[in-house]
């Protein structure tokens, strides 16, 4: 997954997401 080609709004979704996992 590019985050770099993610708009910053997904970028932030995803930074949610991977916290989530790391729980």
């Amino acid at each position: 997954v590019n985050h770099s080609f993610m708009p910053i709004g997904v970028v932030v979704v995803t930074q949610e997401d991977f916290l989530k996992w790391w729980d």
